[in-house]
């Protein structure tokens, strides 16, 4: 008895089905890889995720409050350079007290700052 036949069919649902081509073109016929794969591409990632990690480890920052950072929330000109987490067009607050300055010190500050 086939499992066909416990289920009460007939015949096999997917005989009717195409098989696949075994010639399919390659994957990189359609995507432009070498664009994904580009190493100076790669490089200028790294380069962005290692600022943003030391930034969110000297600032003690919550990711979201480092990764929608606008120039305008940049405070570089008083005596204490600080971001300021403030609600926005990209960035909602959970509560009305999570408004703050976040200071900028060190390396954090050298890489807001270029």
């Amino acid at each position: 008895m086939t499992t066909y036949s416990i289920l009460g069919l007939k015949a096999d649902p997917t005989h009717s089905l195409k098989t696949p081509k075994k010639n399919r073109p390659c994957l990189r016929n359609y995507l432009p890889i070498d664009s994904f794969f580009n190493p100076a591409k790669i490089n200028k990632i790294k380069l962005e995720i290692s600022h943003v990690s030391v930034t969110l480890i000297e600032t003690a920052a919550i990711p979201i409050e480092i990764i929608n950072l606008r120039s305008e929330a940049i405070n570089l000109d008083s005596r204490l350079p600080f971001i300021k987490v403030r609600p926005g067009a990209c960035q909602e607050l959970n509560t009305p007290i999570s408004a703050k300055d976040i200071p900028l010190v060190a390396v954090a500050l050298k890489i807001i700052d270029t």
